[in-house]
């Protein structure tokens, strides 16, 4: 079995019990930017249905970036969401990469001083739960080591938060809709 990232071992650590979702986005967060080449990350729930929310943004810059691709409906996070597969882009002033989003890219050029962008989906199978959206200020991929341990990490928080929104401990108002996470709550599942 490969090593674990440095965020792999600290999602892992993170307990998730009586923990309300901003808390555990915060920690998600917190965990990317301390072991990751990245200034900021954000943690959004955003499924194919047009509703979004950012859980936990750790700066201005980051929530400014999610309300940018909200507003827009457009960008790496979006896109993240629509495919299920990351979408890195390593240089944002390289048009070839930002094409598919000229109103977003332009925005964050004038308005941040975001170089470089990775957003992650987080799901488990067909599930899609939401993205976890990178940044920094330097241009540049992450490494072949961050990338893989940003992604396991990913795989790990997405079943973390399933877990949280669908186990048994999740209240009503925390559950995920049944209709789109494929387990219906306790109460429809007893037999009559």
């Amino acid at each position: 079995m490969a090593d674990q990232g440095v965020v792999t071992r600290a999602v892992l650590g993170i307990v998730a019990a009586d923990v309300r979702d901003s808390a555990f986005a915060e920690q998600i967060c917190r965990a990317y930017v301390g072991g990751l080449d990245v200034n900021g990350a954000a943690l959004s729930i955003l499924t194919r249905a047009p509703a979004c929310q950012t859980l936990w943004a750790t700066d201005r810059t980051a929530e400014l970036l999610e309300d940018l691709q909200f507003t827009l409906n457009e960008g790496a996070c979006m896109e993240a969401a629509a495919t299920g597969a990351p979408v890195l882009v390593p240089d944002l002033s390289d048009r070839v990469d930002t094409a598919r989003w000229p109103v977003f890219a332009a925005a964050v050029a004038e308005q941040t001083d975001v170089a470089a962008l990775f957003a992650l989906p987080m799901q488990w199978g067909t599930i899609n739960l939401g993205v976890l959206d990178l940044y920094r200020r330097t241009p540049g991929e992450l490494s072949r080591e961050q990338r893989l341990d940003a992604i396991t990490a990913t795989d790990v928080a997405a079943l973390r938060l399933l877990d949280m929104r669908t186990g048994p401990a999740a209240g009503d108002a925390d559950r995920l809709d049944p209709a789109t996470s494929g387990r219906a709550p306790a109460a429809d599942r007893r037999r009559t």
